[in-house]
């Protein structure tokens, strides 16, 4: 399936939502929100302003490995430094264990992509970030580095937001991301990497996001929205914008996308 069709479920983050995911004969990638329990010293699943939840990103893992139909896209949202970090042994024991961590015997021969999320840098509107850029970068490229047979690495990093929904993404902003990514050698090594980007904002913001494609042939760049339907219009003008130019190199995670012809 085409970048540009992936079809997504979004905040699988309790044991009902994953399971609806896991049972959809169209879902091709899973979303999914990570972050710290305090109580439980440990990552759970869920979204801020959810401080705790009774779903472990262990118990996540394991019934994504058991059930799956090893769907192409596992995206895992960080919200925080904290949840990444307390994170990364239940990431290892599943993603690097591959068929002794659970997953099916035929994992080797797929390709399943493993998704590390985060905003790292400051964006439109946004707060200032929950994670050191360079340390995200570092530690993810760490755990792509000890993946299994059958699992890839793609690299998702983005930018705080807040405030205007169609708030300008500067060009700031952009270098300052992509100067992350180059100090780590994150294209050298061969790592996949996608920009999440807010929709609302996009055609405003085009004429300093196309770098981000431009940069490099492998990036690309994943456009999500959620608090209501953008119109039909809008996501037409969307999806004109970003194929013309770069055909199949924008994932549309975006509520109301299945309507556009």
């Amino acid at each position: 399936m085409s970048v540009s069709q992936t079809k997504w479920a979004h905040a699988a983050n309790t044991p009902e939502a994953l399971s609806s995911a896991l049972s959809s004969p169209t879902t091709t990638a899973i979303e999914s929100d990570i972050i710290f329990s305090v109580t439980k010293n440990q990552s759970v699943m869920g979204h801020p302003p959810l401080t705790d939840s009774q779903f472990t990103l262990t118990q996540y893992l394991s019934t994504l490995a058991t059930n799956s139909r090893v769907n192409t896209i596992t995206k895992l949202d960080f919200k925080s430094a904290m949840a990444f970090e307390a994170a990364i042994p239940a990431l290892k024991e599943s993603f690097c264990g591959g068929c002794s961590g659970g997953w099916p015997k035929d994992i080797v021969t797929k390709k399943h992509e493993v998704w590390l999320n985060a905003d790292i840098v400051k964006g439109p509107g946004g707060s200032e970030p929950l994670f050191d850029a360079t340390t995200f970068v570092k530690t993810a490229l760490e755990v792509g580095n000890e993946l299994a047979d059958g699992f890839q690495l793609v690299l998702s990093v983005g930018w705080t937001t807040g405030g205007d929904e169609r708030g300008k993404y500067s060009i700031e902003m952009v270098d300052e991301l992509l100067c992350v990514l180059e100090a780590a050698k994150v294209h050298e090594l061969g790592i996949t990497v996608t920009f999440p980007i807010r929709a609302p904002s996009f055609l405003t913001s085009w004429n300093v996001l196309r770098k981000l494609l431009d940069i490099n042939t492998t990036n690309t760049i994943t456009l999500w929205w959620s608090a209501y339907e953008i119109e039909i219009a809008e996501l037409e003008a969307i999806r004109d914008t970003a194929e013309a130019p770069f055909p199949n190199r924008t994932y549309y995670d975006v509520l109301g996308w299945e309507k556009l012809k």
